[in-house]
């Protein structure tokens, strides 16, 4: 593991977690949204400086919302990697699922506003989302 901190160790864990449920993939992807670097009708981009939590995302991609990235920069030493969605009906397909409409909404990152609209799911654990909240936030990825 490249990053020693604290932070970083806690991020290689938490990445570690199974992706069983749908449900619980949703939220966790909700999750990672709400910090993104961009989270628009135009384009979706996660930078992280995590290589564990960059290696994540795809597979939690697959698992919430059955499709890949547009386009995925790796990053490498100090690099950060760069995950981006940018065809319009992968976007739809990701606001949708939140009961979004992407062409209607000024603001994404819209924070607990969400949850409520959640209530025909699973309700995510409290573990899920601690676990996208953390992996998500904060300035060193």
């Amino acid at each position: 593991m490249s990053d020693l901190s604290f932070s970083g160790s806690a991020k290689a864990e938490l990445s570690r977690a199974a992706l069983t449920r749908e449900c619980c993939a949703v939220a966790e992807a909700y999750g990672v949204l709400l910090y993104a670097n961009c989270f628009t009708a135009r384009e979706i981009r996660i930078i992280t400086a995590s290589p564990d939590f960059a290696q994540r995302l795809p597979r939690l991609w697959r698992r919430a919302f059955d499709f890949d990235f547009d386009a995925v920069r790796a990053g490498g030493g100090a690099a950060r990697s760069i995950l981006t969605i940018t065809a319009p009906e992968k976007i739809r397909t990701v606001f949708n699922r939140f009961g979004y409409d992407p062409e209607a909404m000024l603001s994404h990152h819209t924070a607990w506003n969400c949850w409520p609209s959640w209530q025909r799911m699973t309700e995510p654990s409290a573990a899920d989302i601690g676990r996208s909240r953390f992996l998500g936030v904060g300035h060193s990825g």
